[in-house]
């Protein structure tokens, strides 16, 4: 039988909109990898009521229960507290922890201040699952053949001790291995993509398949279980296969997180350059390649040529293209990539230039991109109408751009 897990998360600051609740996204990820079923994500305010209605609700229906933030120094935060009252269990103070938030307040050149010491109080009989990366130690508590958890809620903490602490604790109980395999598409809407797999979703159920939207592109996750994550990974494979014969050249990539990530891995196995001339993507394109570690080797550099002055005089593009087809052109892409590639001496380049929105030029529309890659002394362009806001716009060409390099590089 497999195991059910919940997650609520504490802290008035989350029901407020203050602060995004990437915790919950994070720890449910962790625990589909262990094989662990997430039927419920809750968030509630610093109220010891209400956090003990939700938390009976929890342990009447879990197997787990991993509660995040609420364990700071200040009166609010009460986690701790509101669930060793529930099961009448008392705090009790311990000295190790106290020695291990001076160290780390010492490590800063500071004094703990007095407050700090709340966080060395821990329900009786309670395993204490040590903070190496703040001051608050998470809780474990096994209850009536249930496993309570309280993790602190600062994202960095809250990873590091979801990965140190609990996985390896929880790993050791999980009956099954979960594996999702991820297949990343560009240029297909998310009802094109369930139409056309729309057979293999229909009769999967040992590996599902579901298409969703994720930042200006598709991803298909096909999620196999079974007892280890070798053997969910061949169940994957004849189903992956599948999905890549039916959907073909709109798969950029699979199991790679990113398509910059695949563009400057084939740049360095085929030891080539890349450099990039934006307009309305602002130097987005370039972030996205910086951000990939080795980088530095194929990427000498990019310009933003936002005004048309820039793109004529910095740039080199003949003000005669500007003049007659205008600055959003496909005229005007090609002569970016071509002169950009000249500028910065690189095998590749990519010219950008569009209305991101919500302003546009007489007789066009917000949307309306032009992407050329120039690559072996030619051009080759595209030109596109994404919808949406202007940031969805803009993450639309940045991931096109990068795919359409990537499409012309193999």
């Amino acid at each position: 039988m497999s195991l059910t897990a919940e997650i609520i998360s504490v802290g008035t600051e989350l029901l407020l909109g203050e602060t995004i609740n990437s915790d919950a996204a994070m720890i449910s990820k962790e625990l589909a990898d262990l094989g662990i079923d997430v039927f419920h994500h809750s968030a509630v305010g610093d109220n010891r009521g209400r956090i003990k209605e939700i938390f009976q609700t929890a342990l009447n229906r879990s197997d787990i229960i991993i509660f995040t933030g609420g364990l700071g120094p200040t009166y609010d935060d009460i986690t701790k507290s509101t669930i060793a009252e529930q099961l009448n269990l008392k705090l009790e103070k311990k000295e190790e922890i106290i020695e291990d938030i001076k160290r780390y307040f010492k490590n800063k050149a500071k004094d703990m201040p007095p407050n700090n010491e709340l966080q060395a109080l821990i329900p009786q009989g309670a395993t204490v699952l040590k903070n190496d990366w703040g001051t608050a130690p998470g809780v474990m508590i096994e209850h009536e053949n249930k496993k309570i958890f309280m993790l602190p809620g600062p994202p960095f903490e809250c990873k590091n001790m979801m990965k140190e602490r609990v996985v390896p604790i929880l790993s050791k109980i999980s009956e099954k291995a979960l594996v999702s395999r991820y297949i990343r598409i560009i240029g297909r809407t998310e009802s094109e993509t369930e139409l056309l797999l729309s057979d293999i979703m229909t009769k999967g159920v040992n590996p599902t398949v579901a298409p969703y939207v994720k930042d200006g592109e598709i991803l298909v996750r096909v999620t196999a279980s079974a007892k280890t994550k070798d053997e969910a990974f061949k169940l994957t494979e004849p189903t992956v296969k599948e999905i890549e014969k039916i959907l073909g050249s709109s798969i950029y990539a699979i199991d790679i997180d990113s398509p910059e990530e695949v563009l400057v891995n084939l740049l360095k196995q085929k030891k080539i350059t890349i450099s990039c001339a934006e307009s309305c993507t602002g130097g987005g394109i370039a972030h996205k390649i910086t951000a990939v570690a080795g980088a530095s080797n194929i990427f000498p550099g990019g310009i933003v040529s936002y005004s048309e002055e820039i793109k004529e005089n910095i740039l080199g593009v003949d003000p005669k293209i500007i003049s007659s087809f205008g600055v959003v052109s496909k005229e005007t892409a090609e002569a970016m990539a071509k002169k950009c590639c000249e500028l910065f001496k690189t095998d590749i380049a990519i010219g950008v230039t569009g209305y991101a929105g919500p302003t546009f030029g007489e007789n066009d529309s917000a949307g309306h991109v032009f992407i050329s890659i120039f690559y072996n002394e030619k051009n080759t362009t595209g030109e596109f109408h994404f919808l949406g806001t202007r940031e969805r716009v803009r993450n639309k060409a940045i991931k096109q751009a990068l795919k359409m390099a990537i499409e012309q590089i193999k």
